[in-house]
């Protein structure tokens, strides 16, 4: 229970992360190249739709000193964000390289987060799977004790009915010698 609940949980946290970091990265990207302010407005929408589900995802994951680097890098992608046309296409150029930049160092913390969540949960699933097969090992040595036990119980209760039931019918002391 320990390693899906804490895990493989964490693991989808930091997958989702990756999903809608990826997803911004495209709505700034898309941003840089048009002027239209419908479109502009669409991608804000989505952009800040997006970014609400990347800060959830965040929570969901335990404060500490490995999670932080990835509030961080995600925090700096997202105000990248610049929806209103007003600058010159050299200032969108510099833009589009720094959404890049943010995106693959980002993307580098995920994978390591993501390789280091994998790493963690085949390891725990091993000492699961050893401290299943040691507890199945004694349980089935018990169950064994436990029926050869009964079984040996069982064979003494019938060797002393049967002792009594030949005592029972001899006519004579000599017929129940040894």
């Amino acid at each position: 229970a320990q390693l899906v609940d804490d895990g493989m949980q964490r693991m989808q946290n930091v997958v989702q992360i990756g999903t809608e970091t990826n997803l911004v990265t495209g709505l700034l990207t898309a941003s840089a190249l048009t002027n239209s302010p419908a479109i502009l407005a669409m991608l804000e929408d989505r952009f800040t739709a997006s970014a609400r589900r990347a800060e959830k995802q965040l929570n969901g994951l335990p404060k500490g000193e490995k999670y932080n680097t990835l509030r961080e890098r995600t925090a700096a992608l997202l105000k990248l964000a610049d929806f209103r046309k007003a600058g010159a296409a050299d200032n969108e150029t510099a833009r589009l390289q720094n959404v890049f930049r943010a995106h693959e160092g980002l993307a580098l913390i995920l994978i390591t987060l993501i390789d280091d969540l994998n790493f963690d949960a085949v390891m725990e699933g091993e000492q699961a799977v050893k401290r299943t097969g040691k507890l199945v090992k004694e349980l089935v040595n018990n169950q064994l004790t436990d029926f050869r036990n009964a079984l040996e119980l069982k064979i003494q209760t019938h060797l002393i009915s049967s002792l009594l039931s030949e005592g029972a019918v001899a006519k004579n002391a000599t017929q129940i010698q040894p």
